[in-house]
């Protein structure tokens, strides 16, 4: 770990914004007073094309596909970005946009994902990739009716109950007006 990365766990205590309840865990942090936490190192970019490799569609590849490689690898490049998920680096211009694709795999780790909600997922993506046809089209529209849930308003949406599913369907059905 970097002398950032474990700074940044209380950062709070260079501005004294932790308060007295954690003042005897802020003496070992006075050595970051030293840190430039605005730094280009300390928030660096990505090193490759995210919206590639942390793509929902990899991560939920179903069809006996093992994606246990794209998620480690996603895991991977997104470790610079943890503070994006704890808000503690939102201060940063444009430095969370950037890693807004290791959203993917974030989501796969705080929700399982039940298996009909993969399945549902896999038959989406799969019908909704050749919109060339009439045919393909109205299959996908009819798919994308069972999650209008999700981008839909009041007491009837479910975004909260299954963001991980709601993203890729949004995503996947956002042609339809």
């Amino acid at each position: 770990r970097t002398c950032q990365s474990i700074c940044s766990a209380r950062e709070c205590c260079l501005d004294d914004s932790c308060g007295a309840s954690h003042e005897s865990d802020c003496s070992r942090y006075t050595a970051c007073a030293n840190i430039d936490f605005d730094d280009e190192d300390y928030y660096p970019e990505p090193s490759v094309n995210l919206n590639t490799v942390c793509t929902a569609n990899l991560l939920h590849a179903g069809f006996g596909v093992d994606t246990s490689f794209y998620t480690e690898t996603c895991l991977e490049l997104c470790e610079p970005a943890q503070c994006c998920r704890d808000d503690t680096c939102r201060h940063v211009d444009d430095f969370c946009v950037k890693y807004v694709a290791c959203n993917n795999v974030w989501d796969l780790e705080d929700q399982d994902t039940t298996e009909q909600t993969v399945n549902a997922i896999d038959l989406l993506s799969e019908s909704c990739t050749d919109m060339s046809t009439v045919e393909g089209k109205a299959t996908c529209k009819d798919l994308c009716s069972d999650w209008e849930c999700c981008w839909g308003g009041g007491e009837l949406n479910c975004f909260a109950q299954n963001p991980v599913g709601c993203r890729t369907a949004t995503t996947l059905c956002s042609w339809i007006s």
